[in-house]
Parts: structure tokens; C-alpha cells; sequence
């Protein structure tokens, strides 16, 4: 993956702030879901996030809301790993033999979420109300199909 456009290029250990929100998932996870989230966070230290993308701070604030909600540590290290995801489509592969088919299919889920609000933003909205409702309640149904883990709409 080229890492020459991305900003951070630094294990999450070597920066202070990254440190201590660690400290706090260590403190909220078994050794291996630390472990896990510590491996997801270098990972998007080192792979870098994307000019234009959420900064490492929004990041961890993101997965900070979803620690608050008392949810498991692959949703966390999901929350985390979605920018460079979103960035890389290539790299799904490479999540998904690092960190896990859940993990991976949490960040595709977001993804695609994401895609599906794209695309429902840039299409001209009908004149009638009664189509415009008809539009909404066939892309809400679009959605609860594509979502098959509810965890997916609380990272998103």
C-alpha cells in the first residue's frame, strides 16, 4: 500500500496520546481484545490516514463513543480501521488476514453504509411527497438488508 499522501506515519505506542487511550483499553479488555485494538491502532498509524480523512484523534474519539456503550473490542478495532478502509478498498484482503473476518466485515459494513448514504444524497429527490416517501422506505429497507450485524449501524 503506498503510504507516501498519509499523514501519520508512527506506531500508536510513540505517540502520548494514543498511549494512554491504550492504557484505557487495556483496562477495559481482556489481553487479547488489548492486544487486537494496540495491533488495529498501529496498523492505522503506520498505513497512515488519508489527507482528507479523520484525524488519528477523531479516530479514537470514535471508537472512545463506542467503548462508552460497553461494546467488545472488535467493534472497537472495526471503528478504528474503517478511514483506511474506506481509503484502500485493496487493503480489505490484508484486514481480513490480520485482524479477522469480523473485524473486516464490520469496516466493509460501515463502508458500504457510507456508499449507500452517497449515493441517496446525490439523487434528485421526487416532487411528490408520496415518492419521496416511497424513495426513503425502499432505501431504509436496502439498508436493513445490507446490515447483517447491528454493531455496523452503531460504528457508522
Amino acid at each position: 500500500m503506498n503510504t507516501k499522501n498519509h499523514l501519520h506515519l508512527v506506531k500508536s505506542t510513540d505517540d502520548p496520546a494514543s498511549r494512554l487511550w491504550l492504557e484505557r483499553v487495556a483496562a477495559r479488555f481482556d489481553a487479547t481484545g488489548s492486544a487486537t485494538v494496540r495491533n488495529v491502532l498501529d496498523y492505522v498509524c503506520l498505513t497512515g490516514l488519508p489527507a482528507g480523512e479523520a484525524s488519528l484523534a477523531q479516530v479514537r474519539a470514535t471508537a472512545d463513543i463506542l467503548l462508552g456503550l460497553d461494546l467488545d473490542y472488535e467493534v472497537t478495532a472495526a471503528a478504528l480501521i474503517v478511514p483506511v478502509l474506506r481509503a484502500h478498498p485493496e487493503a480489505a484482503r490484508e484486514i481480513r488476514e490480520k485482524f479477522g473476518v469480523t473485524i473486516a466485515e464490520l469496516a466493509e459494513g460501515v463502508v458500504r453504509m457510507s456508499e449507500i448514504g452517497a449515493l441517496s444524497s446525490r439523487a434528485r429527490s421526487p416532487a411528490r411527497p408520496e415518492a419521496q416517501a416511497a424513495q426513503l422506505e425502499a432505501l431504509r429497507k436496502m439498508l436493513l438488508a445490507m446490515v447483517q450485524d447491528v454493531r455496523i449501524v452503531l460504528i457508522k
